[in-house]
C-alpha cells in the first residue's frame, strides 16, 4: 500500500519568526538575513511580525535566540551565522557547541529553530550558499521554520481535542489513545477545519464593519478570497484555498451564526473583564470571542475544544496581549457552559468576583 503524504504546507500568515543573526562575516550573514525575510514574505507573513536581532559571532547565536524565546513573542526561530574553517580545532569547537546548544533550546523551549548556521572549509563555499549557485541557506532554514511552526500547532490541536473526551457523535473528535497513532492524512484534517473557522472569523469581522449590512458582498469577496490562495479580505489576512462549496456554506452560517448572538456574548464578556467591555476591545478579540461563544453553545464541537481553537486564533492574528485576554474571559465562559450543561441554563449572567483570569494559554 502506497504510504500517504501530508499536504501540510510552509503557509507562514499570522506567524511570528524571530530571527537571530551573526555580525562576524556580515558580508554572508546579510544576504542570508535578505533571503530570509523574502521567502517569509512569499510564503505569506507580514514583514512586520519579523522580530530581527543581532549577534556578535555564530557562538552567541544560541543566548539570541533564547532571549527571543523567552520574549514570549515567536513561533519559531531562525538562526544565521557563517563560521569557516582555519588552521586550529577553533571551527569544530564553535560548530558543535552552536549545533547542540540550539538542538538543547529547542528540545527545551518547545519553539522550532530554522538552523541556517554555514559550517563551510572556504570562502567560495559560503558564497556559493548566500545566494550563488547552491541557493541561499538563510531561505531555506526561514522555510523549515516557518513549517515546522505549521506543523506545531496543527499537534497542538490534536492533542487540544485528545483532551476533551469527545464522543464519537462530535464531528471534531477522534480516538486518541495512545494505541492509534496520529496519521499525517488527520493533521491534514486538522488543518482545513482551522481554515474554515478562519474564513468564518474573517466574514464575521466584516460583518460588524458594516454593520451587519451588505452581507451578499461580503459572501463574494468570501468566495473570492477562497478561490485565490492569496486573497484576503482589506485589512485582514490571507487565508487558505478552499474551493468546496460546503466549505464556503459551513464558513458563512458559522460567522452569521456567532453575529446572531453577538450581543449575548458582548454582554457577559464585558461582565467578565469590566475593565475592558466590548467598545474598548479589539474588534479581532471581540469577534473571536463572538465565534468562540457560538461554537461553545452549537453543540458541534466540544466546549472545551473550541477555546483552544479560539486561543490558536487569539495568537495568530491577535495583539500581543490577545491570547493572555481571550484565555481569560474564555475560560471563565467555559465554566459558566459546563456549569450550565445540565441545567440548560447557558447564557444567564456570570458568577460574582468577575475578574479574567491570565493563565498559561
Amino acid at each position: 500500500m502506497a504510504q500517504q503524504k501530508s499536504q501540510i504546507q510552509p503557509d507562514a500568515s499570522g506567524l511570528r519568526i524571530g530571527i537571530a543573526v551573526s555580525r562576524y562575516h556580515a558580508w554572508a550573514t546579510e544576504p542570508m538575513q535578505e533571503g530570509a525575510v523574502a521567502r517569509f514574505v512569499r510564503l505569506g507573513g507580514d514583514e512586520s511580525r519579523l522580530t530581527i536581532v543581532p549577534a556578535a559571532g555564530a557562538w552567541e547565536l544560541v543566548a539570541a535566540a533564547e532571549q527571543l524565546m523567552a520574549a514570549e513573542l515567536v513561533d519559531a526561530v531562525v538562526a544565521l551565522g557563517v563560521v569557516i574553517r582555519g588552521e586550529t580545532p577553533h571551527f569544530d569547537y564553535i560548530c558543535q557547541g552552536v549545533t547542540q546548544g540550539l538542538v538543547e533550546l529547542t528540545a527545551r523551549k518547545g519553539i522550532p529553530v530554522g538552523y541556517g548556521v554555514l559550517t563551510c572549509d572556504t570562502t567560495e563555499q559560503v558564497k556559493a550558499r548566500v545566494g550563488g549557485d547552491i541557493g541561499n541557506k538563510g531561505a531555506d532554514a526561514m522555510e523549515a521554520a516557518v513549517l515546522s511552526a505549521v506543523t506545531k500547532r496543527i499537534t497542538m490541536a490534536v492533542a487540544a481535542e485528545c483532551d476533551t473526551g469527545g464522543s464519537p457523535a462530535d464531528p471534531e473528535s477522534h480516538d486518541c489513545s495512545p494505541a492509534t497513532p496520529v496519521k499525517p492524512h488527520y493533521l491534514d484534517q486538522v488543518a482545513h477545519r482551522r481554515a474554515v473557522r478562519l474564513l468564518a472569523l474573517q466574514m464575521l469581522y466584516q460583518i460588524e464593519a458594516r454593520h451587519g449590512e451588505d452581507l451578499e458582498d461580503i459572501e463574494e469577496s468570501l468566495l473570492q478570497a477562497c478561490r485565490d490562495p492569496k486573497g484576503s479580505f482589506p485589512g485582514l489576512w490571507s487565508v487558505s484555498s478552499l474551493d468546496n462549496e460546503d466549505d464556503h456554506k459551513a464558513a458563512i452560517d458559522r460567522a452569521q451564526a456567532a453575529w446572531g448572538v453577538r450581543e449575548e456574548a458582548d454582554r457577559i464578556a464585558s461582565q467578565l473583564a469590566p475593565e475592558w467591555p466590548s467598545n474598548r476591545q479589539p474588534a479581532i478579540d471581540r469577534n473571536i470571542i463572538r465565534l468562540c461563544w457560538h461554537e461553545m453553545n452549537s453543540g458541534a464541537i466540544s466546549p472545551k475544544a473550541a477555546v483552544n481553537e479560539a486561543i490558536i486564533l487569539a495568537k495568530s492574528f491577535g495583539t500581543d496581549r490577545s491570547a493572555a485576554f481571550v484565555n481569560g474571559v474564555l475560560d471563565r465562559m467555559l465554566k459558566m457552559v459546563l456549569t450550565a450543561a445540565d441545567t440548560n441554563d447557558i447564557g444567564t449572567d456570570p458568577p460574582a468576583d468577575p475578574a479574567p483570569e491570565t493563565g498559561n494559554s
